[in-house]
């Protein structure tokens, strides 16, 4: 790792700008760059955060470019990772399935406001049955519930809905029904409490909703 005042230092930053794809595919290089985006300036950030482009969608599915990628979203402006949120359209619902890409999405969800990611937060509203269920592809529609808008907020809560007989008792899914009773407005929780209160196991999910003030 440099010492702190290095990255301030433009040709030493080009330097392992030049190299960034493949520093960030092992463990130590990744560690580097992810050091280089927490202390570096802006000006510098964006020399390394360059070097991503066009390669994002490898890189977010690297074991250890995935946090290289999650660190310059949660450091820079959301401006600026456009082209990372680029790189996610037409594929989101794939990026959700995916061990390492679901948590990039995660965070740009969680740091890009809602009309930069809303191209993106459409493709996974159309699968949000399928997503509730998977093993990553819950916690991307978690962060949509707590990160998105009212719409997007309404929308899920109805598909949820729909099926929340089978939800209610899954494993993953059903951590995503208690999200939308703690995130959604009063009307969507109104809702949903209703079609779980006819089902098995939706009385227990509504207790444990309750317990953890998510319901109004």
């Amino acid at each position: 790792l440099l010492m702190p005042q290095l990255w301030l230092e433009r040709p030493i930053v080009e330097g392992i700008a030049r190299s960034a794809l493949t520093l960030a595919a092992s463990e130590s290089g990744a560690r580097l760059l992810q050091e280089g985006i927490q202390t570096a300036s802006l000006d510098m950030q964006g020399l390394l955060l360059e070097q991503l482009r066009s390669h994002v969608w490898k890189v977010a599915a690297s074991a250890h470019g995935n946090h290289v990628v999650q660190q310059f979203i949660m450091a820079v402006p959301p401006p600026l990772v456009g082209f990372i949120v680029d790189e996610f359209r037409g594929r989101a619902v794939e990026a959700a399935k995916h061990k390492m890409r679901s948590r990039v999405l995660e965070r740009l969800l969680e740091h890009c406001p809602s009309e930069q990611m809303a191209p993106v937060a459409e493709e996974i509203m159309h699968e949000v049955v399928l997503l509730a269920k998977h093993a990553f592809g819950n916690f991307v529609i978690q962060r949509l519930l707590e990160h998105g808008d009212n719409f997007q907020r309404q929308r899920i809560a109805h598909e949820l809905g729909r099926c929340c007989g089978d939800l209610a008792r899954h494993r993953q899914a059903h951590n995503v029904v208690l999200s939308a009773l703690t995130y959604c407005k009063d009307e969507e929780k109104c809702f949903l409490a209703q079609a779980l209160a006819a089902v098995r196991g939706g009385a227990a999910l509504l207790a444990k909703a309750s317990t953890a003030g998510g319901r109004a």
